[in-house]
């Protein structure tokens, strides 16, 4: 059990539900604020060219609407749809040949 996970139980009201619904990726410290701050559930952030990246979502306690899976990309929030596409627009550009004919390893 995560320490968000062990937080979020031992915290009344809505704690045991956001504790149920906590994504395994997710790295929050729930119980520590109130309302839908409390909701947001966060993944460990990983660095891209100098910008931190990040997924996130949010399940209402109250309602079980779900928005989200987001990806935090700097100011940019993606779809997981649109950071598939971004990554394999990555890995393809990462594929070019820089000089035909000449193998460059």
């Amino acid at each position: 059990m995560t320490a968000s996970h062990h937080q979020a139980e031992t915290r009344g009201d809505d704690a045991p539900f956001v504790s149920r619904t906590c994504p395994p990726w997710c790295v929050a410290a729930h119980g520590v604020q109130d309302g839908e701050e409390d909701w947001i559930h966060s993944s460990e952030p990983v660095m891209v060219t100098g910008m931190s990246a990040r997924a996130c979502m949010s399940i209402d306690p109250d309602t079980g609407a779900v928005d989200g899976p987001y990806v935090l990309l700097g100011e940019s929030e993606l779809t997981m749809d649109e950071t598939r596409a971004l990554g394999a627009s990555l890995i393809e550009l990462a594929g070019l040949d820089p000089v035909p004919g000449r193998d460059l390893g």
